[in-house]
């Protein structure tokens, strides 16, 4: 007898020190579970909002987070009546759960139960893989034990809630109450609360989303847990399963920003390193206005839904000030197409181009008051026209601009030279190819939609650059900031020429091609439409916010439409996002000549007039442009009109402030479609 006592007692001995000895071997390279609470698995990837808001997630882990004060009492009894009953009693490692799982294990002549608690459930979500064997089930454990030497029960579930499968995307019961319910997790019912708990097992088989029978039926199976935990009453159960689900999925979480996130997910590895950036557990702090993205996405698609013969556009909206990109949207619908017209798109810009002749022109002492004849011209075959057949004779450049004339914008071009726009450009920041040919003056050149509207953001902040910024700092898995923006600005253009142009692009919104774009507080911008509307553009801005909106379709196709259509996008936009927004400032050292030439060519004062160009006085060899001539002109459209409220050409006039009067001439402005229409003079007219 004594002989098998001491044999006994030398196998428990052997099979305790084997335990242990196995357990000291797998406790080497088990993780800390001291950061639980900040956990990011490898390679995930999680992008916020200026404010803070999630806006992605890539990887195993939840949009949101619910806090404890937010988790109700009936999910939390719903999750320990199903997970783990004897939850407050153990641990971590149950060891009557595991007695129960090595019998039915035996039965079944498998691993099929592990007899895992929640504890052990959160430590293989976090930190191991769903292998089914010993040597797993033994780190599982020695984490379990870990974690609750660490963390108190109430924690140990939160974390719990959160970090579990749902299905369909959803990580954690804040993501899965949006999902499947549309609602806050703090708002959901016991029928709700079995449901969601219900589909933990096999998130694929039991979502709601792949079968509403079989989600039902589970959330039946949990609502008689809880009556056997004691959380429940039978009758309190049977009501609830009398209740049918009242699903509201919600399957378009987070896709407005879709275009934005993969533009800066495209950035990250210039700015961290391929190798950080696999490693994952990374935080991104973006610049991205949360509510004006979403405002730009819906606005952009709607307007663009509406026109049948166009389908597709981009907008991007950036701080002038700070360089910060607020929204950026590619696209209609990143769910159909994921190419980005905003940052890879190279498409013309039409007449929007011609600011930066203008502004050359302006740097070189041009005033605006300076007279060209708009006239047709003929050089080395070339020969621009107007969109709408006319010739308007001789206009100050001030007008010029605001009724968008091609033959004068070519000449002034000429005049102040290809070389010197096309470095005014670069000074801007635009560094795609440009044509050094006289087509430049009308936009043939390919340009970035973000560049572009870029570079009106720099007369937007006064004459000074700076470059677009998307990202604002980067944190490891540590917290530690690996990365943060240092945007810096440079003057590239005099803050006196930059008023100026200004000055002259609010006169294209209020009573030129850009009327379309009005909005109730001051603004300026650009129309620019390619030929036969294959390109649609307006690009503006107010002192605090830089805009550009591009449609067209993908295969160049025309479009029919005029730039008037992008230039109404801007303006819903801006009156959602623009507001409140303050009066363009004069410069503090404003010379007195230079203002009183805008207010001389606001009224209509000419001076200079420049002479003919003919066909000898070319420069150089200039080839025949491989695109027609831009109209500005609104075309008539396949589609029917848009509603009332939307044409803003019906709106009063916007006021001047009284340093810059308004022109108030004799004969009609025929150029103006209404007026044109209703005014007898203008349709006898000739030119």
């Amino acid at each position: 007898m004594g002989k098998w006592r001491n044999a006994v007692l030398v196998f428990f001995g052997v099979l305790i020190l084997t335990l242990v000895g196995v357990g000291v071997y797998l406790d080497r390279g088990l993780p800390d579970v001291g950061g639980v609470q900040d956990f990011r698995p490898d390679g995930s990837l999680q992008m916020q909002a200026a404010d803070g808001t999630v806006i992605y997630n890539k990887g195993s882990g939840p949009q949101a987070r619910a806090t404890a004060a937010q988790i109700p009492k009936v999910l939390r009894e719903a999750t320990i009546a199903s997970e783990d009953r004897r939850f407050y009693e153990h641990n971590g490692v149950d060891l009557a759960g595991i007695g129960r799982a090595v019998v039915n294990n035996f039965r079944q002549g498998e691993l099929a139960e592990g007899g895992s608690t929640i504890t052990q459930q959160l430590a293989r979500i976090l930190f191991l893989n769903r292998d089914k064997n010993l040597s797993r089930k033994f780190q599982e454990a020695l984490l379990a034990l870990k974690i609750e030497q660490t963390y108190s029960k109430d924690e140990i579930l939160v974390f719990y809630l959160n970090y579990s499968y749902f299905g369909a995307g959803a990580y954690g019961v804040a993501d899965a109450s949006r999902v499947y319910f549309n609602k806050s997790v703090n708002d959901i019912n016991l029928s709700e609360a079995a449901l969601l708990i219900g589909v933990l097992p096999a998130p694929s088989v039991y979502s709601p989303l792949n079968n509403l029978e079989l989600a039902r039926k589970r959330r039946d199976v949990v609502l008689n847990k809880m009556v056997r935990a004691g959380f429940l009453k039978e009758t309190e159960a049977k009501q609830s399963m009398a209740q049918q689900p009242r699903y509201r999925f919600n399957r378009a979480r987070w896709t407005a920003n879709s275009y934005f996130t993969s533009y800066v997910e495209g950035l990250l590895p210039s700015l961290v390193g391929r190798d950080v950036l696999e490693q994952g557990g990374l935080v991104v702090m973006t610049t991205l206005d949360a509510e004006a993205q979403a405002i730009a996405q819906k606005t952009l698609s709607a307007r663009v839904k509406s026109f049948r013969r166009v389908s597709q556009g981009a907008l991007v909206s950036l701080d002038p000030t700070t360089g910060a990109i607020r929204a950026l949207v590619g696209g209609v619908d990143f769910t159909q197409s994921q190419f980005n017209r905003a940052t890879q798109a190279r498409r013309q810009p039409g007449s929007a181009f011609k600011t930066f002749v203008y502004l050359t022109a302006l740097e070189q002492g041009y005033a605006p008051t300076r007279v060209y004849v708009d006239r047709p011209l003929a050089m080395n075959g070339y020969s621009p026209k107007n969109s709408d057949g006319r010739f308007l004779g001789p206009l100050n450049l001030m007008e010029a601009l605001a009724k968008s004339r091609n033959p004068v914008a070519v000449e002034l071009l000429l005049d102040v030279g290809i070389a010197q726009t096309i470095a005014t450009c670069r000074r801007l920041g635009i560094t795609t190819d440009l044509r050094p040919d006289a087509t430049l003056a009308l936009g043939s050149s390919e340009v970035q939609l973000l560049e572009f509207t870029s570079a009106y953001g720099v007369l937007a902040n006064g004459g000074i650059r700076v470059a677009p910024v998307a990202v604002l700092r980067v944190q490891n898995r540590q917290g530690r900031v690996i990365y943060e923006a240092k945007p810096s600005s440079e003057v590239v253009v005099d803050p006196q020429v930059s008023w100026m142009m200004t000055q002259m692009l609010r006169r294209v919104v209020t009573h030129g091609t850009g009327r379309a774009a009005r909005v109730s507080f001051q603004a300026a911008g650009k129309t620019g439409t390619s030929d036969r509307g294959r390109d649609l553009l307006f690009v503006g801005y107010t002192p605090r916010l830089v805009t550009g909106v591009w449609l067209g379709n993908d295969d160049e196709a025309p479009t029919g439409g005029s730039s008037s259509l992008a230039a109404q996008v801007w303006g819903q936009f801006m009156r959602q996002v623009g507001q409140p927004s303050p009066d363009f400032k004069e410069p503090p050292d404003l010379n007195s000549e230079r203002k009183g030439q805008i207010l001389a060519s606001v009224q209509g004062e000419t001076t200079s007039v420049s002479r003919p160009r003919r066909e000898s006085t070319a420069i150089g060899e200039l080839p025949a442009p491989a695109v027609e001539e831009p109209s500005e002109e609104p075309l008539v459209l396949a589609d029917p009109a848009p509603p009332s409220d939307d044409q803003p050409l019906v709106l009063p006039e916007p006021e001047l402030p009284s340093s810059v009067p308004e022109l108030s001439p004799s004969a009609p402005d025929c150029y103006d479609p209404v007026v044109k229409a209703q005014d007898r003079r203008c349709r006898n007219r000739k030119n």
